[in-house]
């Protein structure tokens, strides 16, 4: 038996950590291999599971996460790493361990977007293990973690485009979708709007609440982002098509202060009006389009004006977010830049020349 002194706890009690083995020999390969996953040192162990510090883990950052971004957080673990990984020592759980769970989620052919969720989120959570001396390493940042490669956008031309809002004329949530279209909105962004939010006689709107839904609970919360919290211009067809579900609104009698409801003044589900409203109408317009993929359509077919008024229609925070996600291909924004960038250095050059 070896024994090891190793401190005193906040108590001040003695820490001491004890390793067995029948021969010496056995004992020495004992010590060494403690010392190698434990970057060179004889730790104390940590006490409880992978399960115990997650579900810690998880009451710590409830609080300072959005509803729907804590129940992924939530789903994820829940269903993927408490089965293979929470009754595991969490100082017990190495590289080789993360490697088979890995491993494991690609022989269940778990989709490679929840693959690369799930790792980033193993990093965070020994990184908190870490932090917390509970561990002396991560083990899930000494082995690569899962990519995920996503699919290309689909993109909208100006022609099907036209196509889509002509098959949604008389569909009761026509407005919906137009703004969707011509105003760049998020699902949540619509289904928070209010009457109040739009300014008829001006022509715009204001996006100051969205509808998020978590664990099939709706709720309404403030846009993420300042940027995303802003004044959006509204085109004639955009207003039009309110006018319209105004009028429709007032028939309803509900009373509700949202723009968009089902018929009995409730808030839209995302799935019910999928199924139930969007795609009767891409299948009618002959589009193959998914909901978010209008609000993509929109900044493809404003991009001749700009890369800052599609990254301020679009709410997004910097400039840099919105050509990293749509200049590859939205080849006239990147066109834009290198023209601009042109004349700058041409007035440059011309004006060194003339001395």
């Amino acid at each position: 038996m070896a024994l090891f002194s190793l401190g005193v706890d906040k108590t001040r009690r003695r820490i001491r950590r004890k390793l067995r083995a029948k021969t010496l020999a056995e004992l020495q390969r004992r010590v060494a291999d403690e010392k190698a996953r434990h970057g060179g040192s004889i730790h104390a162990r940590a006490k409880g599971t992978v399960g115990d510090f997650v579900d810690r883990w998880l009451d710590g950052i409830e609080s300072h996460r959005r509803a729907t971004t804590f129940a992924q957080y939530k789903f994820l673990i829940e269903t993927y790493v408490i089965p293979h990984l929470g009754r595991k020592r969490l100082d017990e759980v190495d590289v080789d361990d993360i490697g088979e769970f890995y491993a494991r989620l690609r022989r269940d052919h778990v989709a490679t977007s929840v693959r690369a969720a799930i790792g980033t989120r193993l990093r965070t959570i020994f990184a908190t293990a870490v932090k917390q001396r509970k561990i002396p390493f991560n083990p899930a940042l000494l082995i690569d973690k899962p990519k995920h490669l996503a699919k290309e956008t689909r993109f909208l031309d100006a022609q099907q485009a036209a196509r889509f809002l002509v098959a949604a004329r008389g569909d009761r949530l026509e407005a919906f979708f137009t703004l969707a279209l011509t105003a760049g909105l998020r699902y949540g962004e619509l289904g928070g709007l209010r009457w109040e939010d739009i300014d008829f006689d001006n022509g715009f709107l204001s996006v100051r609440q969205q509808l998020t839904e978590a664990g099939g609970v709706l709720s309404f919360s403030l846009p993420k982002t300042s940027s995303s919290r802003r004044r959006v211009e509204l085109g004639e067809l955009a207003v039009e098509a309110l006018r319209r579900r105004r009028e429709a609104y007032e028939r309803e009698g509900h009373g509700s202060e949202l723009v968009f409801t089902t018929e009995a003044g409730q808030p839209l589900r995302h799935s019910n009006l999928r199924s139930r409203s969007f795609q009767p109408i891409a299948e009618r317009a002959g589009v193959s389009v998914t909901l978010h993929g209008l609000r993509h359509a929109m900044a493809s077919l404003m991009a001749p004006s700009g890369a800052k008024v599609v990254q301020e229609r679009l709410g997004h925070s910097t400039v840099k977010l919105t050509l990293d996600r749509y200049s590859h291909v939205l080849p006239t924004l990147q066109r834009e830049a290198a023209e601009e960038l042109d004349q700058v250095l041409t007035t440059q050059i011309k004006a060194l020349e003339a001395r």
